[in-house]
């Protein structure tokens, strides 16, 4: 009725006109501060970069240009997060500017001389528009996009599952670097005591899955993609930030997740390892006591004064890696006990005894960066708890040097598993001892023994085809540990090519062998997720040889009885009861009819028919979403990038790098945007899940895809951050990247307004943080133009660090860069 009303009145047309005017505006100003307007002589390429950009924001939340924080803002959100911390520091923030920006918050909170305030003041991130998830269709999935308060002013709030919004803010940080040291506050905030993290972040704290949630809920610690994420953001800090990582490592300003699960004894997760995380339903109650009382700090891990226990940044950096290790199979990889998958719902049925390659090609990075920031810092203050985890870890791995051996592989898995149950045991109980410290020389040795045994188990990852396994499956017996290698997946390769494992020839011998497998789809000239197969129905598969059958004593009582309560003779041939689901299904009628010896054989025969521990889930069955015959096109787009990095990283094999190039070119040419709208079956700019096999692209618009997309279109233009200083890499342009013809583009500079900078033939223009720039191929100088009309020529293609960290911290003083063609 009053939409009926409103576009009655004589002037509604034009309202309706102004305000999608206004809106327009409005979108363009803050796709301009996330650096997607540019103007090159691939317009679908330009397309496609705006639209990446537009999906990054509406997953990953949108920055003010400015980076600007109202001081009222940040009070409320404070009394909203801590009223203790709020109360007392009342009178200091008041005392702040009405306006700060985000580097001149954590400073003023630091000068406060408050631990707490720091912690705060620095996961603070004036977002706005993230969510938690695109998909309102599934009934676990609750999120909202809040944008104004009751009062109708614009609010500052975000949401995100882990899965989605650390891999966004990747991208946002390339326009928004000043940002960074707040991500990684928030990411490692939100991790757990005992190395892990909960299902959902926002910006009102943390919340995870309770088993009454309804009739679709579940719990598990989300382990997946934790060390990637967590590793990608530390290095983008270090290369926009040099040294921040170092001189932060021993300062003691994060807190850890209190997520009320209990991973169970290693005994138990041997028996069952599908099932090995507990809700402790007492520490829930006590976390939403904490929570009526103090604010979402509640659910943060208490210290002796009631706040949120505080652990140094080293700290928080060795615990999730601690835990991964503790779970490390010589030979297989990380074991997936925590009943949440690895990477995503694909690979679901893997939990239990599956193990991920992927995550330990992820970790490897990560203990190799993680070598490099440690080099040159002090002790590190730690609680006594992880020190101790440290030390029994570090006495565990040189056990993981054979991974090919079954009874090391199991010694080595024990050790191991021992160590990482005794620290849950202390974190549970809330006994993590004193204060202590680690001294540096300690960790590099634990960093330099964690990198050798994940290389013997890298190694071992090898397959015949010269691809590398991606997840294995583990039986464990008690004389050893036997591997089942399954079929090759598209996302180890890709984990192996991102890991930095690899030499230069290595990745390239890699991309070949990944060219000519079953991975390769001719006919879309892309890759598969896993390779297209025919699946058997059921009544081809539910087989059992009738010889075999008899000749286990119980099955044969049982078919000359004509109980079909395990077994039925169908004609000549014998099949498992149709309606035993599982391994488990199956033990229980075996305990009814007293199957005695003979239980291990019928249980070892229903696995040769069904292969049940190598089922994976929907991939296995499915042919939609990450199923059968399916491309899934963000795992493309990451191997769009991976190849990227590592053509970018390859400096003394030529050859090699050549290789690398042209591959991330091949697979760059099966994207979307390389495609014509009826090939591709959807609008090819824009961002979709999957393509299943003889349909088009299907779930448009909000796929992690679009962050590979961004970083990646960097890279191939030669625009790099390295040291602190800005680089530009002009042979890396291809002519079809520069204007055949005199162009210009529409920007928008800092202070909002609308700008147009002429860019002529043979020169294409996009932006650093809200600067533009002018590329050329023939590039030898840059020309810098300030804002105060003054200008200066730098000799070479890399900015200098002063010149470079203005860019970056969108100072104002730069007004336009170009570079300058061979004179």
């Amino acid at each position: 009725g009053d939409l009926c009303a409103l576009l009655a009145l004589p002037d509604a047309a034009a309202e309706i006109e102004e305000a999608i005017a206004c809106d327009r505006v409005g979108l363009r100003a803050r796709l301009a501060a996330h650096d997607a307007l540019s103007l090159s002589g691939d317009r679908g390429d330009d397309d496609a970069h705006r639209s990446s950009t537009l999906f990054n924001l509406m997953r990953g939340g949108v920055l003010p240009a400015d980076l600007a924080v109202e001081r009222e803002a940040f009070a409320g959100w404070l009394a909203r997060r801590d009223r203790v911390v709020a109360a007392r520091c009342a009178t200091e923030i008041a005392s702040w500017p009405e306006r700060i920006d985000l580097a001149g918050l954590a400073e003023a909170a630091a000068d406060a001389d408050d631990a707490q305030l720091e912690r705060l003041a620095g996961s603070y991130l004036p977002l706005s528009f993230s969510r938690r998830h695109g998909d309102p269709s599934r009934p676990w999935n609750r999120f909202a996009i809040r944008l104004f308060d009751e009062a109708g002013r614009p609010v500052s709030a975000w949401q995100g599952n882990w899965r989605d919004i650390f891999q966004n803010w990747e991208a946002l940080a390339l326009s928004f670097p000043s940002a960074l040291p707040a991500m990684i506050a928030n990411f490692l905030d939100a991790t757990t005591a005992d190395g892990y993290n909960p299902y959902r972040v926002t910006s009102e704290g943390i919340d995870w899955e309770v088993p009454e949630d309804g009739p679709w809920s579940h719990f598990g610690y989300w382990g997946d993609h934790q060390i990637v994420y967590l590793t990608r953001l530390l290095e983008q800090a270090e290369i926009h930030h040099p040294g921040w990582i170092a001189a932060r490592l021993a300062r003691r300003a994060h807190a850890c997740a209190d997520v009320p699960y209990r991973i169970r004894p290693y005994a138990e997760l041997l028996r069952d390892p599908a099932h090995g995380v507990a809700f402790d339903r007492a520490a829930q109650a006590a976390s939403e006591a904490r929570v009526r009382e103090l604010g979402a700090d509640g659910r943060l891990l208490p210290g002796a004064d009631g706040l949120p226990h505080l652990m140094s940044m080293g700290e928080k950096l060795l615990l999730p890696a601690l835990a991964k290790l503790s779970n490390l199979v010589p030979g297989a990889g990380i074991w997936l006990n925590t009943q949440r998958p690895e990477w995503n719902d694909a690979n679901n049925a893997l939990v239990g005894w599956g193990c991920s390659l992927v995550t330990a090609f992820q970790l490897r990075r990560h203990l190799a960066f993680l070598r490099g920031v440690v080099a040159d810092s002090g002790p590190i203050p730690v609680c006594a708890a992880t020190a101790e985890f440290a030390e029994a870890v570090l006495a565990a791995l040189p056990l993981c040097h054979g991974a090919g051996d079954p009874a090391q592989r199991r010694a080595a898995m024990d050790a191991l598993g021992a160590a990482g149950e005794a620290h849950r045991a202390r974190i549970y109980a809330r006994d993590l001892g004193g204060e202590t410290t680690m001294p540096v020389e300690r960790i590099r040795t634990l960093l330099q023994a964690a990198m050798q045994a994940i290389d013997a188990t890298l190694a071992a990852a090898r397959r015949p085809d010269g691809l590398l396994d991606s997840y294995v499956v583990i039986r464990v017996e008690a004389d050893g540990v036997a591997i089942r290698r399954l079929e090759p997946m598209l996302e180890g390769q890709v984990a192996a090519l991102a890991s930095g494992w690899l030499q230069p020839a290595e990745a390239a011998d890699l991309w070949r062998a990944l060219r000519s497998s079953a991975l390769w789809d001719e006919g879309r000239r892309t890759f598969l997720l896993y390779p297209d197969r025919q699946v058997a129905p059921f009544l081809r598969r539910n087989r059992i040889d009738a010889a075999r059958a008899r000749a286990v004593p119980l099955l044969a009582r049982l078919l000359a009885s004509g109980d079909r309560s395990i077994v039925v003779a169908d004609g000549s041939d014998v099949r498992f009861s149709a309606d035993i689901a599982n391994a488990r299904e199956l033990a229980a009628r075996l305990d009814t009819v007293q199957a005695g010896g003979d239980r291990n054989a019928v249980l070892a025969l229903w696995e040769e028919v069904f292969s049940h521990g190598s089922y994976l889930g929907r991939s296995t069955t499915m042919f939609g979403f990450e199923g059968l015959g399916s491309v899934y096109w963000h795992m493309v787009s990451k191997l769009h990038l991976a190849l990227a990095e590592a053509a970018a990283a390859t400096t003394g094999d030529a050859g090699a790098r050549a290789v690398l190039a042209a591959a991330t070119a091949t697979v760059r040419s099966g994207l979307g945007p390389a495609k014509g709208p009826a090939e591709f079956g959807a609008f090819p700019w824009d961002p979709y899940s999957h393509t299943p096999a003889g349909r088009g692209a299907q779930q448009p618009g909000m796929t992690g895809q679009v962050k590979e997309e961004i970083i990646a279109r960097r890279l191939r233009l030669g625009v790099a951050v390295r040291g602190g200083c800005i680089a530009f890499h002009p042979e890396r342009l291809r002519q079809g990247d520069v204007l055949a013809a005199n162009g210009e583009l529409l920007w928008v500079d800092l202070d909002g307004r609308e700008r147009r900078l002429p860019v002529p033939a043979g020169a294409l223009a996009l932006t650093i943080c809200q600067v533009p720039v002018i590329l050329r191929r023939d590039a030898s100088a840059c020309r810098i133009t300030r804002r105060d009309g003054g200008s200066e020529i730098v000799a070479g293609v890399t900015l200098p660090q002063p010149l470079s960290q203005a860019v970056l911290h969108r100072s104002g003083e730069i007004a336009c860069i170009e570079l300058l063609p061979r004179a």
